[in-house]
């Protein structure tokens, strides 16, 4: 079962990692009208096809974000071995203040990607949705709550629910 299937179907197939048959088409034309997805839905349609790997995203941010750390404070570490062993090359402030730069990208980096691993393994904690298992009781809650009859539907998806 592939919960990332209400999320984005062609993500969750490849992520899912059943073997694929490629078949090349000609892309047609569109035959009338315009398309209704406006940028902010295009954006949305991408960044939900990237959510299904969130995981896998969310661990490169955080290497990424290491890295960064890394490499900041082994250049703070640098400017000030230039600060106290040749002050002559020195110009005065330049060193605290590329210092104080570096220390505040350092700490964004960080915090971006400890809140964003958080958000994911809080994501983690709620209930999946899972279309096979989850039909059947939210058709029940929509006929006990609507009063709509949905016996042919109820007896296609699972022949011993009862009408």
């Amino acid at each position: 079962m592939i919960s990332d299937l209400w999320n984005n179907l062609p993500a969750a197939i490849l992520r899912s990692r059943l073997p694929l048959n490629y078949v090349p088409i000609h892309r047609g034309r569109r035959y009338a009208g315009r398309s209704k997805m406006n940028f902010t839905s295009l954006i949305v349609h991408g960044l939900s096809g990237i959510s299904v790997y969130a995981d896998t995203i969310f661990v490169r941010l955080l290497t990424l974000s290491v890295l960064l750390t890394i490499a900041s404070v082994v250049l703070v570490s640098g400017l000030l071995a230039v600060r106290i062993f040749s002050p002559s090359h020195a110009t005065p402030g330049w060193t605290t203040t590329i210092a104080f730069g570096l220390t505040i990208i350092i700490l964004q980096v960080l915090f971006t990607a400890l809140s964003s691993i958080l958000m994911l393994l809080n994501s983690r904690v709620q209930r999946l949705v899972l279309p096979r298992l989850d039909c059947l009781p939210y058709i029940r809650d929509r006929r006990l709550l609507f009063g709509h009859r949905l016996p042919t539907l109820l007896q296609r998806l699972a022949p011993d629910a009862d009408n």
